[in-house]
């Protein structure tokens, strides 16, 4: 196999002449000359989103820049049912991503995503560092509800789907450079260049960006003095800060080549590299316990950026040690795309792709000067993936697809666990430290059919069916602090090793008709599922249980209208999703713990559920110049049975999941200034959601919901030469909490909030040529 891969990827670069970075791999659609049109690829061929029958939003490079969208976050911000955020338990970069209420909030490569990541239909395999940032895109596509037909492995909830520009026949590119608060200073840069007109052309694009953090770590000892022994280097002078959490130093360099050998044969390849180092994700102490804090109050002010954390461990100890107070990701890949048309209605696809990711986290659980829950993980992770697709036509009546992916992947997830815990100054309730070293095997393969029958001019007929055979091996080494041997609690997990295997067939069938140019409405049943596996988090060796595979089947109805001569859209999709076997993570499960209330962060099956509800997507331009948008989701829940020995209450709340989200935006484009001026205010809320399935009675796990509004005014020359921006995001300084993190029972006894980013304004010059 490893041959293969060779062979493959040797292909993928020999023909390119050069080695070329990249940050993501070319894109298939191509724009309509109408602007309203956008082409989407959801179905394995070219279409209008219009003519799609299924729940779909579609943006594309015009629309994410007008709307200042930076990352894939910010979109997620305004699609219907999405919830995207960072990672509340340690992961640092990763992505807590949900569709619809179904996805993954576990950042460890084991527990698979639930929401399906792609980057020119490159499936990616974990979620640490996939917040990928919209560098040089054409669209991006999010595939609401179950894809297990049409997306390669574990969208159960749904799919997110990056497609970047391809190189093209046009000598152009540009230049853009932003600044703005907390120092940030952003270039872009893109450039196209055709080598051979027609034959050979390539594409480059980089995106260097600086920023400090807006979240103060200060020295408690320093703030009240004669309390603590003070922080090395710490000082009244500088406000008795000792760090910074929420800043960032990124270097992103893509390239792609694009060689058209003949007529019927062409190729693709895209290379990238990643450099994304952060601070330490911005983080506030909302709950501690006098079992621990020995009568001081390490929270700071309701309100401000600052917190007490250290990121110390055995603090004011001969042993005392210090975790770099930061969040890497370090990646690079490289992809090829082989189309040959076999003929006028044949073509063979090969989509082949190579990653490594290298990613660090530091978490401190209490965000004081004490010890009580101190994390660091590294996570190593190379795949290795390859799809084939071939397409067709039965004259007229049928277009299908089919073919075949396999993903084949290792990881290693190294961690340092430090849980003294509460009941003693600086901890001692459990006082547990060890560290990790646990090698990860996944492979998955599958076969996949899709098809699409013309019944008549107007009503169409799509089915597809996927079977998949997947393995996942994970053998856990446990070490003590010292790299010698594990602590007795959890030296019988050392060499333990588990394996799951499964397979499964997934459906999908379609009915959509066209009432008029303007008019089409449709139906669907869909299918998905998400791998099993193994707790990936024991602590003792009790908890080291099996979990099984999480299965979706999603009931559809919809409908996408174009009215007013095409200046109105609506768009409207409805759902059923009946979700069982969920796989959920809980922090207390003293039903497979040696003893009440110890540490414990596990996944597992907690029981079957349904969830319900409505999707709205609507613009408007009701005259040259004036766009109004807006979107809006309403999904209710309920839990058909639970699990009872996971404490998960039967009229509990989904975590991850807003009932209730909903965003608008409106600009207006005029001539002035031998140019044009383009003022737009967007807005954005979401109700609050549960962190946690457990939902505590204490409450320190509710994200409580919130409504932000940007604002952006561009002025762009009459020759498109030249353009500047002025943008404000949260205008009103908004605080609010992305995520929490309660882990305010035994042995923890704490609480955090993660703060979002306050209001910040920033200016940027673009040139384009």
């Amino acid at each position: 196999m490893r041959g293969l891969k060779g062979l493959l990827l040797m292909g993928a670069a020999a023909p390119a002449f050069v080695a070329v970075p990249a940050f993501a791999q070319g894109s298939e659609a191509a724009q309509d000359n109408d602007p309203n049109i956008i082409v989407v690829t959801a179905q394995f061929r070219k279409q209008n989103i219009q003519d799609t029958p299924l729940a779909i939003t579609a943006v594309n490079a015009e629309m994410m820049e007008a709307r200042n969208q930076a990352n894939i976050q910010d979109v997620a911000r305004t699609a219907p049912s999405v919830t995207f955020e960072q990672s509340a338990i340690g992961g640092g970069a990763a992505a807590q991503l949900t569709i619809r209420g179904i996805g993954q909030s576990d950042f460890l490569p084991t527990v698979e995503p639930g929401v399906g990541v792609y980057v020119d239909d490159v499936y990616y395999g974990i979620m640490s560092g996939a917040t990928f940032e919209l560098l040089d895109l054409d669209r991006v596509e999010v595939l609401r509800g179950p894809q297990g037909t049409l997306s390669g492995k574990n969208s159960v909830g749904g799919s997110i789907k990056l497609f970047s520009k391809l190189p093209d026949n046009n000598t152009d590119g540009s230049l853009k450079f932003i600044y703005g608060s907390f120092d940030l200073m952003e270039a872009r840069g893109v450039i196209n260049v055709p080598v051979i007109k027609d034959r050979v052309m390539v594409r480059f694009s980089g995106l260097l960006r600086k920023r400090d953090g807006f979240v103060d770590e200060l020295d408690y000892g320093c703030v009240h003095p004669g309390t603590l022994p003070l922080v090395s280097g710490s000082s009244a002078t500088n406000g008795c800060k000792i760090g910074e959490e929420g800043g960032q130093d990124l270097a992103a360099l893509r390239g792609s080549a694009r060689i058209v050998w003949s007529d019927s044969f062409e190729q693709v390849v895209t290379a990238d590299v990643v450099h994304d180092h952060q601070d330490a994700s911005p983080s506030k102490l909302t709950y501690q316990s006098p079992l621990w804090n020995g009568g001081l109050d390490f929270t700071t002010p309701a309100k401000s950026y600052t917190n007490y954390a250290t990121f110390m461990g055995h603090p004011f100890t001969s042993g005392q040690y210090a975790a770099e107070s930061a969040n890497k990701v370090d990646q690079w890949g490289i992809s090829n795309v082989f189309t040959f048309d076999v003929s006028d209605d044949l073509q063979l696809k090969s989509i082949t792709a190579y990653r490594k990711t290298k990613a660090y986290a530091a978490q401190d659980g209490d965000l004081s000067p004490y010890n009580i829950y101190n994390m660091i993980t590294l996570i190593d992770h190379k795949q290795f993936t390859q799809e084939v697709r071939l397409s067709g036509k039965i004259k007229e009546i049928v277009d299908w697809t089919a073919g075949g992916f396999y993903y084949d992947a290792d990881t290693r997830l190294i961690s340092h666990i430090d849980i003294p815990g509460g009941y003693a100054v600086g901890g001692g309730g459990v006082d547990l430290e060890f560290l990790t070293d646990d090698p990860v095997k996944a492979r998955s393969a599958s076969g996949f059919v899709h098809a699409t029958a013309h019944l008549t001019d107007r009503l169409n007929l799509t089915g597809g069916v996927r079977y998949t055979d997947e393995s996942k091996k994970y053998t856990f080494i446990r070490r003590g602090a010292d790299g010698g041997a594990p602590p007795v609690a959890v030296a019988a997990l050392d060499g333990v090793s588990n394996t799951y295997k499964g397979n499964k067939w997934d459906f999908r069938a379609a009915l959509d008709y066209r009432w008029s140019s303007n008019l089409l409405t449709y139906a669907q049943f869909a299918t998905g599922f998400k791998g099993g596996g193994i707790n990936p988090r024991p602590f003792f060796p009790s908890q080291a249980v099996p979990y099984a595979p999480e299965e979706v089947k999603t009931y559809e109805i919809g409908f996408k209208s174009d009215f007013l001569d095409r200046r109105a859209r609506l768009n409207v999709a409805g759902f059923y999703s009946d979700y069982s076997n969920m796989q959920l993570i809980v922090n207390s499960c003293d039903a497979v713990s040696p003893f009440p209330g110890a540490p414990c962060t596990q996944t597992t099956n907690a029981g079957s559920s349904k969830l319900w509800g409505a999707e709205i997507e609507a613009s408007l331009e009701p005259v040259d110049g004036l766009i109004l948008d807006a979107t809006a989701s309403f999904i209710d829940f309920k839990y058909k049975q639970v699990d009872a020995s996971t404490g998960i209450l039967l009229d509990g709340e989904l975590p991850l999941l807003s009932k209730t989200k909903l965003s608008g935006g409106i600009q207006y484009e005029f001539t002035a200034f031998d140019g044009t001026v383009t003022p737009r205010i967007d807005v954005d809320y979401r109700s609050h959601y549960q962190q946690q399935a457990i939902n505590q009675a204490s409450g320190y796990g509710r994200v409580e919901g919130r409504a932000l509004v940007n604002a952006r005014i561009s002025y762009r020359t009459g020759d498109g030469n030249w353009e500047i921006d002025g943008t404000v995001s949260n205008l009103f300084d908004k605080f609010y909490y992305t995520n929490k993190f309660d882990i305010s029972a035994a042995p923890y006894f704490s609480a955090i909030g993660f703060p979002g980013r306050p209001r910040e304004f920033s200016v940027s010059v673009k040139r384009n040529f």
